[in-house]
């Protein structure tokens, strides 16, 4: 079983801003984590404001960080309508869920890991079981964005 946080930083935020805040959130070592964007590694002075080329710091959403011992792990949403789990230790995708025909505005689990709700822009949220990598159940009833 793993824990489960979440944090929202100012967009002016620093890598190591957000790294020391969620360390102190998660009472564990902030040198041990590495935050992970769209795939790639957040070095300590890259500005969260400046990730997206042209866009705007709303366009950089927050990332639940899991840790599994002894790796820390994290699950990101994205509008391509994937939700990915990452090993934040070599900066990896371990894991791929999909099943939404829009993208991901957001996303839920359990501490256990065993459960995700999604919801999309396709106006559906979906409920994932995550450790087979499975939609097991589509809820509509939404008339906008999810």
């Amino acid at each position: 079983s793993g824990q489960a946080w979440e944090l929202q930083s100012e967009p002016c935020s620093t890598g190591c801003e957000v790294r020391q805040q969620l360390g102190a959130a998660a009472g564990i070592p902030w040198r041990e984590i590495q935050l992970v964007w769209q795939g790639r590694l957040i070095s300590d002075t890259e500005l969260l404001a400046e990730l997206v080329p042209g866009g705007t710091a709303d366009d950089v959403h927050e990332v639940h960080m899991i840790r599994r011992q002894p790796r820390l792990h994290c699950f990101t949403s994205s509008y391509d309508s994937a939700i990915k789990l990452w090993d934040l230790h070599e900066g990896l995708c371990v894991g791929n869920l999909q099943s939404h025909s829009e993208g991901v505005g957001c996303f839920a689990s359990d501490l256990g890991l065993s459960r995700l709700i999604s919801g999309s822009f396709d106006q559906t949220l979906k409920v994932w079981n995550a450790d087979a990598a499975r939609c097991e159940r589509t809820l509509e009833g939404h008339m906008g964005e999810v």
